[in-house]
């Protein structure tokens, strides 16, 4: 038995901040796999293949969420049913204890579809805020600079 640690981040720093933080504090260094394309799709992400195929029965698989598993709800459950099922491993969410499959079996689908459609609507609220205070930054840079030249000489 042994314990993995998945961590997919994107370029957005502060929203991997308390991921990175939760995976490291769980799981020692050399077991963690880092994926840096947040977008492509889980069947094409590499490092995820790649832990997949070296987790074995027994082995603890933890990750942040449900939304790390694949870019969409369908896509996240099949990816929670490959490891609980297929490889028996254990996942534990580190964002959604809930969910330990060291301590109770695997939820039903209908549970599994709802937590992943929740993690995927906080993702999607995240990305919106996230947009948002980088429009309201650019909006004050640019008053800023408005600001500036007008007080330059002949301006």
């Amino acid at each position: 038995m042994a314990d993995y640690g998945y961590l997919i981040y994107s370029s957005d720093a502060k929203r991997d901040i308390r991921s990175i933080e939760l995976i490291f504090s769980a799981v020692s260094c050399e077991n963690i796999y880092l994926e840096k394309d947040w977008f492509s799709p889980a069947s094409r992400r590499v490092v995820l293949e790649d832990l997949l195929e070296k987790l074995s029965c027994s082995d603890n698989f933890f990750v942040h969420g449900m939304d790390r598993l694949g870019n969409d709800p369908k896509e996240a459950v099949r990816t929670f049913k490959r490891i609980t099922g297929v490889k028996r491993s254990n996942i534990i969410f580190l964002d959604y204890p809930n969910l330990d499959t060291r301590l109770c079996p695997p939820p039903e689908t209908d549970i599994l579809k709802y937590v992943a459609n929740k993690a995927f609507e906080n993702l999607k609220r995240e990305d919106k805020e996230a947009l948002e205070e980088e429009n309201i930054g650019i909006r004050q840079a640019e008053v800023r600079q408005a600001g500036e030249s007008s007080l330059k000489p002949g301006a």
